[in-house]
């Protein structure tokens, strides 16, 4: 997958693997922290059909929200 390296470039509705390459966390950890409400994704569909999906504008705010002072906070996500 190649480097996204603008906000414009990362796409308006994305998976969690898009969403694991931009964090540097597992699409699992990422899955994780959803089911627990601390990750701006969303399971749509049914059963084995079902996928997870990250809003863009939420998920800047999410990163945006993680930011202290120059520090990231994901640090306790790894």
């Amino acid at each position: 997958m190649k480097t996204t390296k603008r906000w414009d470039d990362v796409p308006v509705i994305f998976d969690l693997a898009f969403a694991a390459t931009l964090t540097g966390f597992s699409s699992e950890r990422l899955r994780q922290l959803s089911r627990a409400g601390e990750f701006p994704a969303r399971k749509i569909g049914i059963g084995n059909h079902a996928v997870w999906r990250i809003d863009k504008d939420e998920f800047v705010s999410w990163w945006e929200s993680k930011k202290i002072q120059g520090v990231d906070k994901h640090a306790k996500y790894t």
